[in-house]
């Protein structure tokens, strides 16, 4: 007499055999060469605008105790929506400008508190850093000016 056992194992030895037999009569897929990765910023910044947005990314990492996540992820995307900010106030398209900008101060606040640099002083507001940060920066521009 065939037990239930037996009949499950010779099944499965069944079941076993035809996929075997299927995968070898199967044409197999033409494996293409994987295209060269790109970077997600590659698309949507010029090669005019990597140098600034780099400098933004020097200094959030610079100013700012970033984990290796989240925040590294976040502090790319303050520097791509900063150049694009920049980008879109320049061409005079203020709609887009308004909702990069609303973009932007929402990774701002979700970042850590700056540190002052004094070594006793009070935790700055990361909008008030960008705040301070771009005061310089048009500052250093107003003197390469001179």
């Amino acid at each position: 007499m065939i037990s239930m056992e037996m009949l499950q194992k010779a099944m499965i030895a069944d079941r076993a055999d035809k996929l075997k037999r299927q995968a070898e009569t199967e044409p197999k897929p033409e494996i293409k060469p994987e295209p060269k990765p790109r970077h997600l910023f590659d698309k949507l910044l010029t090669a005019d605008d990597f140098p600034l947005f780099l400098s933004l990314i020097a200094a959030l990492e610079r100013d700012f105790n970033l984990n290796r996540s989240s925040d590294c992820l976040r502090s790319l995307l303050i520097g791509a929506n900063t150049v694009k900010l920049i980008g879109a106030l320049e061409r005079g398209h203020y709609a887009d400008a308004e909702r990069i900008n609303r973009m932007l101060c929402s990774h701002l606040d979700a970042l850590p508190t700056v540190q002052a640099d004094d070594a006793g002083g009070e935790p700055k507001h990361t909008q008030a850093w960008a705040s301070s940060m771009l005061r310089d920066l048009r500052q250093r521009e107003q003197q390469a000016a001179v």
